[in-house]
């Protein structure tokens, strides 16, 4: 098609013969006639039908000149005697010109005949002016002027149709049609409103041929098609198409449509406590169903971070008022009794299990409190005596004003005992309890070694709640020299973590180890550390972080800040190490600190171990590096970063010295420990042995300068190392550590301990040694419960590693503990590391 614009021209009529003569001009490379031109653009009367015109001139005829939506249509038949091929004919509508090709079939005019047009030409509201002429081919006139005619538009408002209207998956209403405004061929926007409010808006742009063919300057592509949402009930779904230029919107109807009820209905009528046990009751039904609808009950402790628990009934008890209310069969109740758990809130949800069309439904949630009718109990010390140890606590059972019974078991072997002791304290602190609730309890003639000590105390209530015997976590003797008691669990912890004011003060840090330097401040440096945004997301991940905290608050890490909102590193990996790159983050470890006295400084050195790390669970141990960080007391460390200077990135020997380390001041040396780890972690037997290092703090980077420990005395062959002796414990898994370790000399109790995460390193446990010198022998591992790490978040297991000794915390009567929690808050950024202690007594000499 050839459109294009012309300057208005006009002449008088009395030119308009000399004008059909006149010379040619050319637009896109057609030549047309200037006195034609003249003629459409300027004049509405054609030459009279008398005019004296070349019989060879192309002869034809214009059938009609009609209106319709956005544009002028007319159609008829041109030829030319001097030529068998279609000729071409010139349509003018004011000062615009289309030309097309007269090549449609006009069997009228014989048969084969390829004479015939049918143009359309755009056109806007108001009063337009449309000739048409076929053009000469050969001798002949330049034209035959076949006609024109004046056409009036007024504005024109867009039209369109509803074709479809209907109902799909039950509550999906599909809707189809076309729509277009007569002055654009462009889509046009219609919009879709339920019950008055906006809900879509389509774009009729879908290829519709039946709309081209009625409108074909307009194009085909004027179909839409859509799928609203509905909810059950009955709606009113208007459609209205976009006016575009003049005119206004124009609607496509209003239909009503109407959603049955497909989702399942029902009620949780309530939620009661028993004695042990939750009772929920309701009703459920499905209404594309005649048979029982089933349901799934979750409960939960909103105050934790544990997946639901979920359990599947059937609603198939008898309820004639929901038969008689709903016209339904009356089998649609249910009584269902799930166990109490655990004393606290818990949150139940019902859900009904959707049949056919449709979705779940949850009829309801109640938080309900569980009491704790069980005994109330403690230990507070379990300390080694000769021959035996020596268990005291007290206990009470708030329904009796009887003595409790208590069951301990030794070794397996039970025996009975009540708590009867005076003990004014506990009466003071639980008012009703009364004063006699105390025990103490001796275990004589008991061999020296480990021993495991687990006490029961018997429940005497049965109120609704969770009404059972309580069970205290197991407690460990070893004796022998030295001997050493606990009760077994750590029974509250703190996180380690900036001040509240600080913008890192949710970060989430694991692999944490702290140095005591000689003023009492804390050196803390930790494995990797990050914060996740509300999508999960990392904000920032960074391996090997440090900070110190002051001896007032020790565990309130004082972290700088990188002008990137992040904390610094604290020892920048290997540039030479090269990480596959499926492995491509580099990161360095810090696994253990020794403070070396310098002068009036403090010199801690530091063995990291070299990693290239990938997705979570994939990485590689590349080696162990030694950096240093020199502490200056006085110095206002405020806002500064505490990184390390590095000595040796690749301590190369036979074995991971250094995964634990320990300066002792009297032999001025550092003793470097290293623990074997197979290549798969899930053989539990093949970890282990472990070995013990030294080396003069100045030579710390020097692999030649250390010497090894062969069970007698020190050697200079790290072949000649003996493993070190660690009695293997009741239980498989607690021999050896897991993954890294410490080993510290604790003051509070005049001995070394060692202490690591058992297999498989993910756990709720902690294993600690004692030794009385830094080379062993090392007592039997005694076990400890770390609270609150046995959890589920996402079907995922969250549990708590990287156990250290935490020396700093320890007193006379407590062990001083750190370990990573994986599940402290629900997130997103979930993990803390954490630091406690456990009640402990040592017997050096008994």
């Amino acid at each position: 098609m050839l459109f294009t614009k012309l300057p208005t021209l006009s002449c008088p009529k009395a030119a308009q013969r000399r004008a059909i003569s006149g010379k040619l001009i050319r637009v896109g490379g057609v030549a047309l006639a200037l006195g034609l031109v003249v003629v459409l653009a300027s004049l509405v009367d054609a030459p009279s039908a008398g005019a004296r015109v070349n019989p060879r001139t192309a002869i034809g005829s214009m059938d009609s000149a009609t209106v319709e939506p956005g544009a002028i249509r007319v159609t008829g038949w041109a030829s030319d005697p001097d030529t068998k091929k279609p000729i071409n004919v010139v349509v003018a509508v004011d000062t615009s010109l289309v030309l097309r090709s007269a090549r449609l079939p006009r069997p009228d005019l014989g048969r084969g005949a390829l004479r015939g047009f049918d143009i359309s030409v755009p056109v806007g509201p108001g009063q337009h002016t449309m000739c048409v002429a076929a053009m000469n081919v050969g001798k002949g006139d330049r034209f035959r002027l076949l006609g024109c005619k004046q056409f009036t538009i007024g504005n024109v408002n867009p039209i369109g149709s509803l074709d479809v209207v209907r109902l799909i998956s039950g509550t999906t209403l599909e809707l189809q049609g076309w729509a277009l405004d007569p002055e654009t061929p462009f889509p046009t926007p219609v919009h879709v409103t339920v019950d008055g409010q906006q809900k879509a808006r389509l774009v009729a742009a879908d290829d519709r041929s039946d709309i081209g063919q009625l409108f074909p300057a307009l194009g085909s592509r004027h179909g839409f098609f859509g799928q609203i949402p509905l909810t059950p009930g009955t709606h009113t779904v208007c459609l209205t198409v976009q006016n575009i230029g003049a005119g206004s919107d124009q609607s496509l109807g209003c239909p009503t449509v109407s959603v049955a009820p497909i989702d399942p209905v029902g009620s949780l009528d309530g939620v009661t406590v028993g004695v042990n046990q939750i009772q929920v009751q309701g009703w459920a039904l499905d209404p594309d169903s005649t048979a029982s609808s089933r349901i799934a009950i979750s409960q939960w402790d909103p105050t934790g971070v544990n997946d639901a628990i979920v359990v599947s009934a059937v609603a198939d008890q008898q309820r004639p008022d929901v038969g008689a209310a709903l016209n339904t069969d009356p089998r649609r109740g249910f009584s269902v009794s799930l166990p109490v758990l655990e004393a606290g809130q818990r949150t139940v949800c019902v859900t009904v299990i959707n049949v056919g069309l449709g979705a779940d439904r949850q009829i309801g949630c109640t938080t309900v409190n569980i009491a704790d009718r069980r005994p109330q109990v403690q230990i507070d010390a379990v300390r080694p005596v000769p021959g035996g140890v020596q268990l005291s606590g007290w206990a009470f059972d708030q329904e009796s004003s009887s003595s409790v019974t208590l069951t301990l078991s030794v070794d397996g072997a039970p025996r009975t005992f009540s708590a009867t002791l005076s003990r004014p304290d506990v009466g003071a602190a639980y008012p009703g309890a009364g004063s006699n609730r105390g025990f103490n309890h001796t275990i004589g003639s008991l061999s020296n070694g480990l021993h495991q000590l687990c006490l029961t105390a018997a429940n005497q209530g049965g109120a609704p709640g969770l009404n059972a015997d309580r069970r205290l976590p197991c407690s460990t003797v070893v004796l022998g020299s030295p001997a050493v008691g606990t009760t077994g669990a750590l029974t509250s912890s703190t996180p380690v973590s900036p001040d509240v004011g600080s913008s890192l003060h949710l970060i989430d840090r694991d692999g944490g180890i702290s140095a005591r330097l000689r003023d009492g401040t804390l050196l803390w440096l930790f494995g990797d550390s990050a914060e996740l945004d509300a999508f999960g997301g990392f904000k920032y991940f960074v391996s090997g972080t440090a900070a110190l905290a002051s001896p007032s608050a020790p565990t309130v890490t004082r972290d700088a800040l990188a002008s990137n909102g992040e904390p610094y590193l604290a020892a920048v990996p290997d540039p030479n190490l090269v990480c596959p790159s499926n492995m491509a983050h580099k990161a360095l470890w810090p696994l253990s600190a020794s403070v070396v006295p310098a002068g009036t400084n403090d010199r801690v050195v530091v063995y990291l171990a070299s990693m290239c790390l990938g997705t979570i669970g994939n990485y590689s141990y590349r080696g162990m590096a030694v950096g240093e960080f020199i502490y200056t007391p006085g110095f206002d460390y405020s806002n500064q970063p505490i990184t390390l200077t590095m000595l040796n990135y690749s301590l190369t020997q036979s074995h991971q010295f250094g995964e634990a380390a320990h300066y002792d001041s009297a032999s001025d040396r550092i003793y470097a420990y290293a623990c074997d780890q197979p290549a798969n972690p899930l053989l539990v037997g093949s970890f282990g042995p472990c070995y013990l290092s030294r080396v003069a703090p100045a030579s710390a980077a020097d692999p030649n300068a250390y010497q090894y420990w062969n069970g007698s005395g020190w050697v200079a062959s790290a072949a000649a190392a003996a493993p070190l002796t660690l009695p293997p414990g009741r239980e498989a898994g607690t021999r050896y550590p897991a993954s890294a370790f410490t080993v510290n000399f604790d003051p509070s109790h005049g001995l070394y301990t060692m202490v690591y995460s058992p297999w498989p390193g993910f756990t709720n446990q902690a294993t600690v040694r004692v030794s009385k010198t830094i080379t062993g022998p090392w007592s039997e591992p005694v076990s400890i419960e770390l609270p609150n790490c046995l959890n589920t978040v996402a079907g995922k297991a969250m549990n708590c590693y990287a156990v250290t000794a935490q020396p700093w915390l320890s007193t006379s009567t407590s062990l001083g503990l750190g370990y990573y929690d994986q599940a402290v808050s629900t997130g997103p950024t979930r993990g803390r590391y954490q630091v406690g202690s456990v009640p402990w007594s040592t017997v050096l000499n008994p």
